[in-house]
């Protein structure tokens, strides 16, 4: 739940009253009761998500006006009871009651964040400058005010608790926790986007959740607000939460399920919310179905490498083998074992297939994640900016400062040179075109994603070599694409999809970029010679 938030007017479905009696009803009780104005707007939204939007007038920049905003997904899973609570700590940071302070430190914080990316080429001298100053001067601001925004979450539960039962805005907590849990997690298929995509997130929601259940969701929670950026810390962990609350955590806490008829969504907008929920499923399919497809492809293609790798004719653990396969289940974002999973002695692996052992017990939340992920870094320091990158960590672990520096260093500097070979490939153009040299299966998820994309006419995987000034020399690999103009689709919606499976191959040392051409234009001819040299470039023909 994002419990308050300031910026521009949040965009989403609006809510009348005509529309949803129930909830404004909901909504006037609880402002009679807490002494507060009620939002100007409500809007719906397709995340799992509550947020008090504090957001400035577009013509008066100095009067402000406030949205409640709610996820469709938490009125299909939470009870009327549970988010009831939700709505009055929403309500509570509207009312004012505490805090001044924090209000203005959430529009100095916001400022100062979006001035944290002004460093772009587009922008001017002294917006820039700007930029320069933040990068200083924010991280610095947050740090000293990140304490008052968790202390607003306390004070807006503290009066949310007052006027409805405590136990439903713990509840409301815990079942937001649980939906992290792996077996909740909602997970790209291996098919078409489900129909219901958007009403089963809500139904996970809903799902009862045993004591064991709730003590590993809590664990989780922590988890995460211990790996995450101290600065982002204006959420207390869930477990903190829910001890001020109900005084302290109950030792045998469970959750009922939520029937479906007793969930705020139906009670609040009665015979009306399957046309709401409808609605708001078109929209999320409208959003996510070009990415449903790219990553269902990329599924399709892992989970055949994994079987391949698990076949009498795999190759041993020695070989790289088991590396591959812990890559393979890392990229399918799914739990690497069932139960407990028998170790391997860490001395016998390589660091690389130390390093995804490490990624892959983090990733199924065993508590012998952090500790392999410790023993990858020390048996190779190489390690440890790739692990903070991988799993968000603040500082990488086991090394000492000077080898994080020199490391960070390295890494900037190779990051750097490849951003200036993509520019240089994208600006000089395609020379001395050759095959593109990349594994079998990475290869297949780009053709599987295209051939379910009818936006896409056509399209070939290039590659080719770039040096630059200093003589570092880099691969290339080009996907390039011909767009149906028929189809009424944004290029760069489309770009963006297939940047997210180039991405993963690129390197410091290859550069991974996408090129695309309308219906309406030529397919060039220095592709048409490529593509008839060699076949195998050619990931989607014209005709299909």
């Amino acid at each position: 739940m994002v419990a308050h938030a300031r910026g521009e007017e949040p965009e989403g479905e609006e809510v009348s009253r005509s529309q949803a009696p129930g909830l404004w009803a909901m909504l006037d009780e609880l402002a009679a009761a807490m002494q507060v104005r009620l939002p100007q707007r409500v809007v719906l939204v397709t995340e799992a998500t509550a947020a008090a939007v504090d957001h400035q007038d577009r013509w008066r920049p100095w009067v402000y006006h406030q949205t409640l905003v709610l996820g469709v997904p938490l009125l299909q899973g939470l009870s009327a009871a549970e988010m009831k609570a939700v709505l009055a700590h929403e309500l509570a940071h509207f009312s004012r009651h505490f805090g001044w302070g924090g209000h203005w430190l959430y529009r100095a914080r916001a400022g100062w964040t979006a001035l944290l990316s002004a460093d772009q080429a587009d922008e001017s001298v002294w917006y820039r400058a700007a930029g320069a100053y933040a990068r200083w001067f924010a991280p610095m601001f947050q740090r000293l005010t990140v304490q008052e925004s968790v202390a607003n979450e306390y004070e807006a539960d503290a009066l949310a608790a007052r006027v409805c039962a405590p136990e439903a805005l713990a509840q409301a907590l815990l079942r937001m926790s649980a939906s992290q849990l792996p077996a909740r997690r909602r997970r790209f298929g291996v098919g078409p986007c489900p129909e219901s995509a958007l009403r089963d997130e809500g139904l996970r929601l809903a799902a009862p959740l045993s004591a064991a259940g709730v003590q590993q969701a809590l664990s989780l929670d922590a988890q995460a607000h211990v790996a995450a950026d101290p600065l982002t810390h204006t959420h207390p962990p869930s477990h903190a939460r829910i001890s001020a609350i109900l005084g302290a955590v109950p030792p045998q806490l469970s959750l009922e399920g939520v029937a479906q008829d007793q969930a705020a969504g139906p009670v609040w907008w009665g015979a009306a919310w399957p046309d709401v929920l409808a609605q708001a499923e078109r929209e999320w399919r409208g959003q996510w179905q070009r990415a449903w497809a790219a990553q269902a492809a990329w599924h399709a293609a892992c989970e055949a490498r994994l079987s391949a790798l698990q076949g009498p004719s795999a190759p041993p653990a020695e070989a790289g083998g088991e590396a591959e396969r812990l890559e393979c289940l890392v990229t399918l974002e799914e739990p690497a074992w069932e139960g407990e999973p028998l170790l391997p002695d860490q001395a016998s692996l390589e660091p690389l297939a130390l390093f995804w052992w490490a990624v892959a017990l983090l990733q199924a939340q065993h508590p012998q994640g952090l500790a392999w992920a410790e023993a990858a870094i020390r048996s190779a320091p190489v390690l440890a900016a790739p692990m903070r990158r991988r799993l968000a960590f603040e500082n990488p672990l086991g090394s000492s400062p000077e080898e994080r520096r020199r490391q960070e260093a390295l890494w900037a500097r190779a990051l750097a040179r490849r951003d200036a070979a993509r520019a240089k490939a994208l600006g000089a153009g395609p020379q001395g075109v050759q095959a593109c040299q990349l594994p079998v299966w990475r290869t297949e998820a780009l053709r599987r994603a295209l051939a379910a994309d009818s936006a896409v006419q056509q399209a070939s995987l290039i590659g080719y070599d770039i040096a630059l000034a200093d003589g570092r020399r880099f691969e290339l690999a080009m996907l390039c694409l011909r767009l149906d103009v028929s189809q009424g689709v944004q290029e760069p919606e489309i770009q963006d999809v297939y940047a997210q499976l180039m991405a993963r191959v690129a390197t410091p040392l290859r550069v991974a970029v996408v090129q695309s051409w309308w219906s309406t234009e030529a397919w060039p001819e220095w592709l048409v010679a490529h593509e008839h040299a060699h076949s195998a470039s050619v990931l989607k023909p014209p005709s299909s």
